[in-house]
């Protein structure tokens, strides 16, 4: 108990409510919530080239929402980011040839062109 200057007196805090109200634990708090929001809603990404340079350009920064495609599809228009070593075949060899993480594209001809990549050799 802590004795107030007018006779009463109230109850301490708790270790979890001081550690919270502390630097440091607002600090970790912080971190976790961060780390939180960049692993599961949000995600910021540079655009390194000159390819979408009617839309983006480069060193532009996107914040990527990843919820959006849990709960719809794609739509012509969209700008997307997807992982390049997954990006056409899921292969491991195609991870490994690139040194390249996060691709960022626009998507087109959805209802009207079907596409397929196949790699070819000059």
């Amino acid at each position: 108990m802590i004795a107030m200057s007018d006779g009463e007196e109230r109850a301490e805090p708790s270790l979890w409510r001081r550690w919270l109200g502390s630097f440091w634990g607002q600090l970790i708090l912080a971190v976790v919530v961060i780390g939180l929001i960049l692993t599961f809603i949000a995600k910021p990404y540079a655009v390194p080239s000159a390819s979408m340079e009617e839309t983006l350009q480069p060193g532009d920064r996107v914040l990527v929402n990843r919820l959006a495609y849990r709960f719809s599809q794609p739509r012509d228009g969209d700008v997307v980011v997807f992982d390049a070593g997954q990006a056409w075949d899921g292969s491991v060899a195609a991870q490994q040839q690139r040194s390249i993480k996060s691709v960022i594209k626009e998507v087109w001809g959805l209802d009207r062109v079907r596409a397929h990549w196949a790699p070819t050799l000059w």
